[in-house]
């Protein structure tokens, strides 16, 4: 079972808790794309400065965030990417110090203790949840599913890679014969599909209990019908939205939410839903004939992408 501590739903300085170590999810932002300059939306000091610390995942906030008026009139937003830089250095203990809100991924990295000591009597800290939804792609490699032969090219033509085609090429030399009990889930291990699902909806559940974003709710009932994630790790713009409507909330801005924009950044690394997983799991949108947007490969299939991998990777 997968467990997440619980928090306040805000914190002050006057907290003094730390939080237990959760799940911490893989992001390969700067596998895929190298390394990225840290996101800071505006510079003018006369702005009241708002953090977001995590992965990926807190970039795209501070962007989504950012492109919303009523939000940049009041605050300037700046993201501290732990894959780019660390939370001690003296740049991100700057930031933290002067925010008048620090909103934190609750990822096993962070030290909350650091944050909760450098930040003004009168900030305020809100956490946000890390979000996976493994359920789609259970034999990659977040889920512990190892491919030593595709991973020793880190600049290989498929850059998520795929543990269960990395078992059966061990079990089954014919490419052809393997595509088709890949196809067909005809293997042992497959069992993981309902084991890995049932992981995801209490890891769902969990997230609920420790914030107030209700956001897990709102993936186990929408996942089915609507594209949330592009891969396991990678939320897609609607997922986005939803946790830059947390924030806006959280910072009491005036009006109805806006769209934010500059959000779907990992369309183009979408990853293809194995037919057979979809059928299983109930979700109407992943199909044979769906198609995917892969930066290597172009538009594609589920068929291509396989196909693709066994071509490359044998």
């Amino acid at each position: 079972m997968l467990s997440l501590y619980p928090f306040r739903r805000s914190w002050t300085k006057q907290a003094t808790e730390t939080p237990a170590v959760p799940v911490t999810p893989g992001d390969g932002y700067s596998l895929l794309f190298g390394p990225q300059k840290a996101h800071d939306c505006q510079a003018d000091s006369s702005y009241s400065t708002v953090v977001i610390v995590g992965n990926c995942i807190a970039e795209g906030i501070a962007t989504g965030l950012s492109s919303a008026k009523a939000a940049k009139s009041k605050f300037r937003f700046v993201a501290i990417p732990l894959h780019l830089r660390s939370l001690a250095e003296r740049e991100s203990l700057a930031l933290i110090a002067e925010a008048s809100h620090v909103f934190v991924q609750q990822l096993g990295v962070i030290d909350w203790a650091l944050i909760n000591s450098t930040m003004a009597a009168e900030g305020k800290m809100f956490p946000f949840p890390s979000l996976v939804l493994r359920s789609l792609w259970p034999f990659d490699s977040d889920n512990g599913y190892r491919d030593d032969v595709a991973q020793a090219l880190p600049e290989g033509r498929i850059r998520h890679f795929d543990g269960a085609l990395a078992k059966l090429r061990q079990i089954e030399p014919d490419k052809k014969k393997r595509i088709s009990r890949y196809r067909d889930l005809d293997f042992e291990f497959s069992k993981r599909v309902d084991i890995t699902a049932e992981t995801q909806r209490e890891f769902l559940h969990q997230i609920d209990a420790s914030s107030d974003t209700c956001i897990g709710r709102f993936i186990e009932q929408n996942y089915r019908d609507r594209r949330l994630f592009y891969n396991s790790t990678h939320p897609s713009e609607i997922v986005f939205q939803e946790l830059c409507a947390y924030c806006w909330r959280k910072l009491k801005l005036p009006g109805g939410l806006p769209t934010f924009t500059g959000i779907d950044s990992w369309k183009d690394w979408s990853v293809p839903v194995h037919p057979a997983i979809a059928r299983r799991l109930g979700v109407v949108w992943a199909h044979e004939a769906t198609r995917y947007r892969y930066c290597t490969l172009g538009d594609i299939t589920w068929q291509d992408w396989v196909e693709a991998y066994v071509e490359t990777y044998g």
